[in-house]
This record gives C-alpha cells, structure tokens and sequence, in this order.
C-alpha cells in the first residue's frame, strides 16, 4: 500500500492559500567581521521589522518567511497573517507539485474524488496529480484535501521537484527503523537542511504536522540548493557612469543612459570614460576607456541573502573582451571557511595540456577542463547541498593573447586586439593560458605577454602600470567590496552538513603579502569599507561606499562624569600594543556600560577623533583592534565609557604600530611523495592565531629564473593549526621546490626535494 494512504491524522480546517510560482539561491547577515587576523567585528543583532501579523522579525521561520513569499512560492492570507503553525493541506499540497512540475491543469470540473467539488479551489491540480501519481487518493476513493500532511510525506513530496536522482546518504535516527519506507528522504532532508532536527537529538519525527513555516524552509532551502532548481538567469546591470557608452544587440546599437540591463549576445563599447557591469553578489567589472566586451554566457545560481532577501550569485560569466581594460571583483563564498578544489596545479601541473597561441576554441577547452576538475573534486555522491563551500572558476575571459580565469579576486585584465596585453592579481585566485604555457597568477602579481603569439611571462610583482590601474579605481573596488559584505549569504541557512565550515567570523579581505605601499594602502581603504558595511547589515542601515572621515573633537584633559553622583572607578589599566597596521588594545571589563567608544589622538592628546575599531564594544568587552592605523606614527588612545561602574574617560596609553615581528609558521612537510600535506602552526609572539587567512606560493628554479608552480589558501583553525594537501609535479630528475607560508607577517619557508617518476 502507498504510505500516503496510510493517515489517521486529525482534520484540520485551512483557508486555501496561493502557492505562486517561479523560484531560483544562498545564505544570513554578516555576523562578524575581523581585521587583518584581530578580533572580531561583532554586530549587535537588531530585530527586522515584522513580516505579517503573526510573523514577528523574531520568529525563527522568519528568514524562510521572507525568502518564500518575495520568490512568490508562498503568500499571506488576506488579513495580513501567514499562519505560521498550520499544517500543510494536502489540496495545497497538490496545487503546488502540480504548478512546480508544471502539470498540465486540463481536468477543471472533471473531479475524481467526491469529496472534490468541481468549483473546489484547487480542484484541477488535485486532478493533475493524482493523473500523474504524485499524490493520489485513498483506497475509499476520496481525497481528502483538509487533511494534513505529516513531515515525512511532505519531503518526500517535495523531493520530487529535484530531477536528479536522490543521493545516498548514510544516516540513521532514533524514530526512524532500517527498513522504513522512506528512510533515504528522511537523511537528505536533514544533511541538506530542509528540516530543522533539534541539535541536541537525533529524532526525525516524522509523522509530526509539517506546517507553513517548515514548509517556506523547505522550499527555500530546496530551491537554493537543488542543482535543477537552483540555476537561474544572471542578472547583469550596466551603468555609464561618464563618456559614450554603446551597446550592440544584434544589429542595433543603442547609446546607454544611466543604466540598463544587459544579456548574452550583447556587445559593449566604452567610447570615452567608464563604465561598471554590475551583478547582484557584489561581483562587478569597471570597463576604461576604449573597452569592447561582448558577453557569451551568463549564468546564475539562487540564493538567500541576509533577512530573507533573495539573491543571484555569479555562477559563470563567459565574456570575450578584445581590446581595452577591466579591472574587476568577484564575490565569494565568506561565512564558511576556504576549501580547497581543483586548482590551476590540477589542470596544468599535472595534465600539461598543449595549448595552441591561435585557437581560442583550445584555449577554452583548457579552461573547460579546469572547471570539470573542479568538479569532480568537490561535493561527492550528488550532495548538492555542500557545493556552497567549494571555490572554483566562475568568470573566463577570452582575451586576444589567451584566457584568463578568475576563481575568487580582485584582478585587472588588459588587452587588446593585437595580441599582447596582461592578467593582474591583488587578491585571490586567478590563471591564465597562452601560447602553449599556462600559470597561476599569485596575489601581488602579474604575468604578460609582450609580443603577439609569445607565451605570458612568468609572474612578477605588479608593475607601474598595474599598481596605478589598480588605485585608480578605489572607488570602484571599495564600492564593491561593501556590496560583497552586504549581500553575503545568511548563515541560518548553511545546511546542517556545512555547519562545521560556518566561520565564527567574517575577516576582511586581508593585505597580500610583500605588495607595494599603495596596494596596502588601498587594502586599508576596503578593510574600513567592510567593516562599515558589516555594521550596516546588522542595523539593516543602508552603507556608504567609503567610511565617513571622523569628526575630530579637542579634549585637553579626560572628563570623568560620575552620572550623577556615583562612585565610579574609571578604567585606569587600558594598554595598547602595536602591531602590523593596527593596535591592539586590552582593560578591564567595564560593568554596566551600555556605550563603549574609543578615541585615538595623533597630537599627544591635544584633539581626539573616533577610532576605527573592529569589535562593537560593550560591558564584558576586554579587548580592541583599531585599524586605520599607519606603521611608524605614534598614537594615543582613551575608552569613553557611558553607564555603569566604570563611566567615565580612561587613561591614555601610547602605541606605535609597526611590522609584526614575531609570526611563526612551524611549517613542516609530509615525506617527499605525493600528495604532499604542508602544515604548521600559526603564532604572534607566542600567541596562537585563530581564524587567520593564509596563502601558500610553491615555486622552482628553472632555466636560472624562479617560477611558480602553484598557489593556495585556507584558513587556520580555532587553534592556529593549517594544513594543505597538494600535488607537486616530478620530473625525470629530482626537483627541489621552495614552499612559502604567509597572510600574517613576513611569509616564511621550507624546502623538499621531490624524487623521481617512473
């Protein structure tokens, strides 16, 4: 017997409810955000306002809620509730399997089922259903349309949407026996989130009523993460910001004014100054002067922004771009932790493709490879719910040199239709491939190619031309990054299968290593963007693009207001430590406060202005990092504590900030074979460092010159550790590679001697 048919649950009674259709992806607000490797940014929580009647900005569906109605999936009642708590009918049940499998809706007033009345509200999806098995009647020949659905029957309607088949998953609860009939629903569910288990139990309850609040989870979550329901179309925004700029579609050219939007097949001509392609992830390119761009493919994949809102993220971009300059940002993946998938290494260490100067269509194929790579090497057995976590390709760009490829970064591409031209890197992962060589391109460099048909220069440090590229559009890359920031993914919905990679904290993007002083002075400058923007998540206030210049206030001496005639104590034991970039400051608790700030003085503490510091501060706070800060300028700094014990201005305490001096790595390498694991132990004078991004640059010596072999990232434990597992190329002779480890300090390094191969 069909176990849909096996219900001996109590009627209930629901109003019908429209279930729109039409849906396509990923994650909550910042929670946090830490500076360069210092404490966290920790946003007070503020409640949203309230959706419906009775869905208050605290109700924990509310997210789902959100996502659920704005994707048009589900929709209020008339009188402005949702009810929340109502078991899901199986009428509503079928109107949505039948609007979602887009069943043909031909059988109005034909019921077959006498408790169906042809003017039944949702008379023609129950016939349609049940004519395509997916919800039928009872052996008594009714339906039943008021009754409800348990949890399980509902996932394993809802499962259905999904075209792939169902992934093994090996998991078992408490409720649930071997044998039960649907055992394999009930462990995708869970592993993917579309039900919330207690965390405390491993019940299923699966013959509990699914309500409407578990059932917008569900459908939010299911429609952000089934690989046949998550793609959509990529939206993609073009603003002229000045000059003359051109699109072409098909035959017609038309002149753009303000903004307007922009689908494959469209070509692009930045006539005369800028232009900015913009996406809904924070992901954008600005286009100089004399940039033709054509974009080839454009693909998006759904996801839930912080509240609820719903999101598009990049998931491929293909654009050939033949002459001009882009210098662009592609947004990633920040509230759980870095995971490494197939890289460069993978495709060009390891299968050295040859690739020919003068085909593109090779050149692709090459880059294809890489993205089917990185696929493979990433969620196994069909968990579609864990491709979240993984890096890989998202933007190529076809170029009159070779082919760039963009992996999470803040790169520069120029070109043009001559031949020559060049791929920049401040941040991230990026690879180029041309004229039959192909690298990886580390943060802080470039490659070239300097005569048509020539294969690209190994990786250099940044150029002239590069580094002024680059801070010339400040504007344009802080912009983004605050973007990035506020359109993250909320982490409430990372499925339970990820919930080990949810980053206590979101850091801002930290300053690559061993980069010119302006770079690093552009990195100050998008650190203090991120940090505002992640402020503004959390008071669901709008963000600047750049932080507000600080009002300077003269204080000659600490005013200690006693709020009325209370004792108060005053912190007198604040201290401040200078490191790289930053300070760090520590004292004691203030108890009670309910406003900590802290000020910062560059004139002995003749005027003070407010600091720009990475944690909100309250009354168990210990500690502070203030960014914002230039190495080799002495500060000052004071607490101004309002309410409490210690109200009141504090002592003062000096600081210089200046290059951390005692990071150590503990680098140590597994025997010389492969795979190779490369691990260690981050400290700062002694001190573990937690949740600290850093890089990894293997090179070789090669025809007397350095070059690099491969790049990698990730990010340290709770307890400092690291660990990266790479493929290093052998040769018919043993090969000596350098391995540099940094992100916090001077990079340090190890050496292994690779054998030979068969």
């Amino acid at each position: 017997m069909n176990p849909f048919h096996r219900w001996s649950l109590k009627r209930w009674l629901i109003a019908p409810v429209t279930l729109a259709i039409t849906l396509s992806t990923t994650l909550n607000p910042l929670t946090a955000l830490a500076a360069d490797g210092g404490k966290s940014f920790t946003p007070q929580p503020t409640t949203p306002p309230a959706l419906f009647s009775d869905v208050s900005g605290g109700d924990p569906g509310y997210v789902f809620i959100n996502y659920s109605v704005k994707r048009g999936m589900l929709a209020g009642y008339p009188d402005g509730s949702f009810h929340p708590d109502e078991g899901l009918t199986r009428a509503q049940a079928a109107f949505l399997m039948a609007k979602r499998m887009n069943l043909p809706l031909d059988g109005a007033g034909q019921s077959p089922f006498p408790d169906v009345p042809s003017d039944h509200w949702a008379q023609s999806a129950i016939a349609a259903s049940s004519k395509a098995g997916v919800l039928r009647g009872f052996e008594d020949g009714t339906f039943r349309p008021d009754e409800p659905l348990t949890r399980i029957q509902s996932v394993v309607l809802l499962l259905r949407l999904e075209k792939s088949a169902l992934p093994a998953v090996k998991r078992s609860f408490t409720d649930i026996p071997e044998d039960y009939w649907a055992k394999d629903q009930a462990a995708v569910a869970a592993e993917a989130g579309l039900v919330d288990l207690p965390k405390e139990s491993n019940a299923f309850s699966p013959d509990r009523t699914f309500n409407r609040r578990e059932l917008a989870r569900a459908l939010s979550m299911l429609y952000t993460l089934a690989p046949s329901l998550r793609s959509t179309d990529l939206p993609i925004k073009l603003v002229a910001k000045d000059g003359t700029t051109t699109v072409t579609t098909g035959s017609a050219s038309t002149q753009v004014k303000g903004e307007r939007a922009v689908t494959p097949g469209d070509s692009i001509y930045v006539e005369s100054g800028t232009a900015e392609l913009l996406f809904d992830d924070g992901t954008g390119m600005l286009l100089k002067k004399g940039t033709r761009m054509t974009v080839k493919e454009a693909k998006g994949r759904a996801y839930i922004k912080n509240q609820g809102l719903p999101g598009v993220s990049v998931d491929w971009l293909h654009v050939n771009m033949s002459d001009g300059e882009a210098v662009g940002v592609l947004a990633t993946n920040r509230i759980l932790r870095k995971t490494t998938s197939a890289g460069i290494n993978t495709m060009f260490g390891q299968t050295s493709p040859l690739l020919a100067a003068a085909s593109d269509a090779v050149l692709s194929e090459a880059l294809s490879k890489l993205r089917l790579a990185e696929e493979d090497q990433g969620a196994k057995d069909d968990e579609w719910w864990k491709v979240a976590a993984e890096e890989k390709t998202h933007i190529q760009m076809d170029m009159a040199w070779g082919v760039a490829a963009v992996q999470g970064t803040r790169f520069a591409a120029r070109g043009n239709s001559g031949g020559t031209g060049s791929f920049s890197v401040i941040d991230g992962r990026g690879s180029i491939a041309a004229a039959g060589q192909s690298f990886a391109v580390p943060p802080g460099l470039e490659t070239t190619v300097a005569a048509p048909g020539q294969p690209p220069a190994p990786p250099a440090p940044l150029s002239p031309a590069a580094i002024a590229s680059f801070v010339a559009a400040q504007s344009f890359l802080t912009q983004q990054a605050a973007a990035a920031v506020q359109n993250q993914p909320a982490p409430v919905a990372v499925p339970p299968a990820l919930q080990a990679q949810l980053a206590p904290t979101i850091a801002p993007t930290p300053v690559p290593p061993a980069v010119p002083p302006a770079i690093q002075s552009l990195y100050r400058s998008i650190n203090q963007v991120e940090v505002s923007a992640a402020a503004s998540v959390s008071s669901n206030t709008p963000a600047t693009n750049a932080p507000a210049a600080p009002a300077a206030t003269t204080t000659t001496t600490p005013s200690h207001s006693s709020g009325g005639g209370s004792s108060n104590r005053y912190i007198t034991d604040l201290t401040a430590v200078g490191e790289d970039g930053k300070v760090r400051l520590t004292f004691t608790a203030p108890a009670g406060a309910t406003t900590v700030l802290v000020q910062q003085s560059t004139d002995g503490g003749a005027t003070w202005s407010p600091a720009a510091v990475t944690e909100t501060l309250s009354a168990s706070s210990t500690s502070a990092s203030v960014i914002g800060v230039t190495n080799g300028q002495s500060y000052k700094f004071q607490l101004i504590v309002t309410g409490g014990t210690y109200a009141g201005t504090s002592n003062m305490a000096m600081a210089t900030p200046q290059v951390t001096q005692g990071v150590t790595y503990n680098i140590t390498t597994s025997a010389a074979q492969n795979p190779v694991t490369i691990q260690g132990l981050l400290k700062n004078s002694g001190d573990v460092q937690p949740n600290v991004d850093v890089t990894l640059r293997v090179t070789k010596i090669a025809d007397g010159a350095v070059q690099n072999v491969l790049f990698d990232q990730t990010v340290t434990d709770n307890q400092g550790s690291f660990a990266f597992i790479e493929y290093l190329p052998i040769g018919k002779s043993p090969i000596e590679y350098t391995i540099y480890v940094g992100g916090l300090g001077t990079p340090q390094s190890v050496k292994i001697t690779m054998p030979t191969g068969d």
